[in-house]
């Protein structure tokens, strides 16, 4: 699990975040959720959740208009 490694840097600690379910009592401030982004970290609730997190990604680095384009080339 990606952010119970996250964690255990301390860099969940100010930082909203989800996890697999069933594991949020590891974090600090868990969310429910299959994709949070906060303060510049992403974290997932599991693998199903990648081609969301790929599209929050785009949004943050490109903007609502790439992940249009994006969505629409994926017939997402």
């Amino acid at each position: 699990q990606a952010p119970l490694l996250l964690n255990a840097h301390g860099l969940l600690d100010e930082v909203k975040a989800t996890v697999y379910p069933g594991f949020e009592r590891e974090l600090p401030r868990p969310r429910s959720g299959k994709v949070i982004l906060d303060a510049n970290i992403l974290t997932t609730n599991g693998s199903a959740s990648a081609m969301e997190a790929a599209l929050k990604l785009t949004e943050k680095l490109a903007g609502p208009e790439a992940v249009r384009r994006v969505k629409q080339k994926l017939v997402f």
